[in-house]
């Protein structure tokens, strides 16, 4: 969870300079080792880096991911697409703001608060 929170940090530095696609990626990998921890609670290892596939573990393991699947999926699609522009296109800072980072931080935000409330 200190790796977590160390990324949301950053996330929250790079937005602050306008660097919305590193900040993007940031929530996305403090969501993802947030996961990550709850997992490691539970005595299961994940080697992902999809929220996804780690909410698909946490929901065999007999957890009610409902409320967090959305979350999930929308950060997922940002840990390519935040730093190659092959993922989307073009240079990711074309495809990135300060909206998208706002909605991205809502969602790393319901991940957490998830792991909280289970750890």
């Amino acid at each position: 969870m200190e790796a977590a929170e160390r990324d949301r940090q950053m996330a929250a530095s790079l937005a602050a300079e306008s660097l919305y696609e590193g900040s993007a990626f940031h929530l996305q990998q403090s969501a993802e080792k947030a996961l990550k921890a709850l997992l490691l609670k539970l005595g299961r290892e994940s080697r992902t880096h999809s929220c996804v596939q780690m909410e698909k573990m946490l929901r065999s393991a007999g957890l009610d991911t409902t409320s967090i699947t959305a979350a999930c999926r929308k950060l997922d699609g940002h840990y390519i697409m935040s730093r190659y522009p092959n993922g989307v296109g073009g240079p990711p800072a074309d495809f990135y703001g300060e909206e998208t980072v706002k909605e991205l931080e809502e969602c790393r935000e319901k991940i957490a608060g998830f792991v909280r409330e289970h750890i």
